[in-house]
């Protein structure tokens, strides 16, 4: 049975990212992306590797007014028994 890692986006200080699952996602790779308001497309703004927690904390200034973020992991990068996942989207105001 296949399951889908849960990601999770916060903000403290930068932005922080989690991956959970059934084991750690420690040396992986999350990519950090925003919706692109003209062409309706996710733009990777960053791809982080999860520390020996699965979290990873992301320093990245947005531009101002609102952005849609998201956290995605790919197949690939889950792992065995794994499905690629995508995070829940994140509405920010920047002003």
């Amino acid at each position: 049975m296949q399951v889908a890692p849960k990601l999770s986006l916060g903000r403290n200080n930068g932005w922080i990212i989690h991956a959970a699952g059934g084991r750690s996602f420690a040396g992986r790779s999350v990519q950090f992306q925003r919706l692109n308001a003209l062409t309706g497309q996710w733009v990777t703004l960053r791809k982080v590797l999860l520390n020996s927690k699965s979290s990873a904390r992301v320093l990245y200034a947005m531009p101002k007014g609102v952005s849609h973020l998201r956290v995605t992991m790919s197949v690939n990068q889950a792992g065995a028994g794994f499905l690629g996942a995508i995070g829940p989207t994140i509405t920010w105001h920047q002003t």
